[in-house]
């Protein structure tokens, strides 16, 4: 399938999460995100980003 960014996102976007096939992922529990961090983008950079879906 050949189709732009924005089609993937509007596809994507009207997705129901009971259509998504998680059967490959492994599920995962608190030890796993025990160290997890949280890493924000900058805003300049996020900017950036939404202008080039649009």
């Amino acid at each position: 399938m050949n189709i732009s960014r924005k089609e993937q996102i509007k596809l994507l976007s009207n997705m129901k999460d009971e259509d998504i096939d998680f059967s490959d992922i492994p599920e995962t529990d608190a030890e796993f995100w025990a160290d997890a961090k949280i890493d924000y983008p900058n805003k300049k950079s996020l900017k950036s980003f939404v202008r080039k879906l649009n």
